[in-house]
């Protein structure tokens, strides 16, 4: 299943692990350092022969905040409705919501012209595709 490491592969392993271990200690020894400066503004305003009681290392605190989602654009649907026939409205929108598709296919007078690639309702249920265009989450120009 596995090949056993070859000499170069352990050279490169143990010098990778010498690089971390010296890194790390860089970085503590850098936090020690910041810690002890930190410690001794802290007590530089005490008198010369005295010690201070209560002691503390003001080290900046970073506060927990949890992710937040990310803020993506509102997507705008722009509804165009006009007029067909006496009696039917068009109804076209770009680009493509399924929002929108299911808010259409909701309304009962529904139908659709696929040469045109748009939707007509009953001028009748007008006011019913607008109660339900404006319940949406989606932004919609008209």
């Amino acid at each position: 299943m596995s090949r056993p490491l070859t000499d170069e592969e352990k050279r490169r392993i143990a010098a990778n692990k010498a690089e971390a271990l010296r890194r790390a200690a860089e970085r503590k020894k850098r936090e020690a350092l910041a810690a002890a400066a930190a410690a001794a503004a802290g007590t530089s305003g005490a008198l010369p022969g005295q010690h201070p009681q209560n002691a503390a290392i003001n080290v900046p605190v970073r506060e927990f905040k949890p992710p937040t989602p990310a803020k993506l654009p509102r997507s705008c649907v722009h509804v165009t409705l006009s007029v067909l026939t006496k009696d039917r409205v068009k109804v076209r929108f770009t680009p493509y919501h399924v929002v929108v598709l299911d808010a259409i296919k909701s309304i009962p007078s529904r139908s659709y012209d696929a040469n045109d690639r748009s939707w007509s309702i009953a001028l009748s249920d007008v006011k019913t595709c607008q109660k339900v265009f404006n319940s949406l989450t989606v932004c919609l120009v008209f």
